[in-house]
Order: structure tokens, then C-alpha cells, then sequence
């Protein structure tokens, strides 16, 4: 029952934060939640960074436009255009372009879009929600492994028993079914390659329990099997980076 309530609960999240008059609070809400969780997907985070900061080691910043919110703001390192990338704002929008790949994003109500990309910790999830054109994710084995983990674990987390102490043990059909989980899913030779591969895979395994049901995989559609590109983060950590320098060229300049 539980399981149940948690599930409606993210549904009717996920319906309220397309309701233009309940859009703002949340965007709020995600502004001030936004210090990252140390997650696969945050780990893979953290190698972007250490690669990004090596990549705009000697970068400087070329202003060639700077007209209250219309902006074009040139980052490359001097006498080549590896890793370069521009920045250019107009109301309600902004464009990552260059090296790196090219994304749009735009949030309504919203004049300044420096406003947005200004806070304290970069909320790549947030962020991708206001990703009009460009790719943001791509399937992934790490999410599509840690989501079957995730899955199991949450449907199964009653299946245990207590032995003559009183201590909790999973239940053989626990661990039976785990293995046959790994068996056909993890541990295959011929793993998913793509988004829908992986739904289709998911979709086909049934195993039969004890009590003559079948488990499978109710509603695993929820659960993700992509994770955020490369090029997405280390253009969501150019554009956070770039800013920043865009600030201090303001204030010295003041």
C-alpha cells in the first residue's frame, strides 16, 4: 500500500509541476533544493568536473554583446577554438553554442535568464526541464542496472523472515528470485543497448513464485534508464563557470 501511495504521490508531483499557476513554486522550490545527492548519476557528475576544469583551464572571456538582457559572451582559449563555447541570452532565453554541442533552454516568466543559472549549486534535473532543443540524456547500463536494484529492493522489502533469535533474514524466495533477476538481467551476454531495448527486456521477464503468482515488472516504466550525456553536464558546469566570470568582469569594471 505503500508502494502504491509513493507512486500517486510522484504522479500527481509530476501533473502540478506543469500547472502554469503552480509552475513558479516549484521552480522556487528547486532553486533552493538544489545541492546535488551523491548518486551514480552524481558520481558521473563529479568525473565531468574534473574533466571540464582541466578543458577551460585557459580560457578567458570575449564580450561581443552586452546590452542589459541581450548578451553574447565568447569563452575559448587564445588561438584556438578547442573547447569553446558561447553563451547568448535574449529575454526569457538562453543558447549554450560551440565545441560542445548546442542547447536551448527557456523558462517562462522568466526576463533574465543569468537569474536562473546564478544558483548556489548547478541542479542538472531542474535544468533539463527548461531544455527546449538540444539531447540531454542517453540510455545508460549504470541506470538501467541500479534501476532493476531499486526496483527490487523497493517491491521486496518485506520479504524477510526472523530466525529463532529474532534476527531478520531474506526469505529463499527472496534470494531465489534475485538470482534469476541477475541470471536474465544483469548478467547476460547480451545486455540492452538502447532506451526501448531495455523496456522491451524488462518488459518480458515473469518469474513464478511459491504461492502460483507471477512477478514481473509492474510499472518499471517509471523507474530511469538514461542517464544525462556528457556534453549536457559539461555544458551546465560552461554556462554556471561562465557566468561567474561574466559577474566579476561587471563588478571590477564598476
Amino acid at each position: 500500500m505503500n508502494k502504491r501511495l509513493n507512486q500517486f504521490g510522484q504522479r500527481l508531483l509530476g501533473w502540478l509541476k506543469h500547472d502554469p499557476l503552480v509552475d513558479p513554486i516549484f521552480d522556487k522550490l528547486a532553486e533552493v533544493e538544489a545541492a546535488p545527492k551523491r548518486t551514480t548519476q552524481q558520481a558521473n557528475f563529479d568525473d565531468v568536473k574534473r574533466r571540464f576544469a582541466g578543458d577551460i583551464a585557459e580560457h578567458g572571456l570575449i564580450v561581443l554583446r552586452d546590452e542589459g538582457e541581450y548578451r553574447h559572451l565568447r569563452f575559448k582559449k587564445p588561438g584556438t577554438y578547442m573547447y569553446h563555447f558561447d553563451v547568448t541570452t535574449w529575454p526569457g532565453h538562453l543558447a549554450f553554442t560551440g565545441d560542445m554541442g548546442d542547447l536551448l533552454f527557456s523558462r517562462h516568466g522568466t526576463s533574465d535568464m543569468f537569474e536562473m543559472f546564478r544558483s548556489r549549486h548547478i541542479s542538472q534535473d531542474y535544468w533539463a526541464e527548461k531544455v527546449k532543443a538540444g539531447e540531454t540524456r542517453t540510455f545508460s547500463l549504470e541506470a538501467y542496472k541500479q534501476s532493476i536494484r531499486e526496483f527490487f529492493e523497493n517491491y521486496t522489502d518485506d520479504w524477510y523472515e526472523e530466525d529463532d533469535e529474532g534476527n531478520e533474514h531474506p526469505t529463499a524466495e527472496r534470494h531465489a528470485l534475485w538470482t534469476a533477476i541477475e541470471n536474465e538481467l544483469l548478467d547476460s551476454w547480451q545486455l540492452p543497448g538502447g532506451t526501448p531495448e531495455a523496456f522491451e527486456t524488462i518488459s518480458q521477464f515473469r518469474y513464478s513464485l511459491e504461492s502460483g503468482r507471477t512477478w514481473y515488472f509492474e510499472d518499471f516504466y517509471e523507474y530511469p534508464v538514461e542517464d544525462y550525456t556528457f556534453h549536457y553536464l559539461w555544458a551546465c558546469l560552461a554556462i554556471h563557470w561562465g557566468i561567474q566570470q561574466y559577474d566579476r568582469l561587471k563588478e571590477a569594471a564598476a
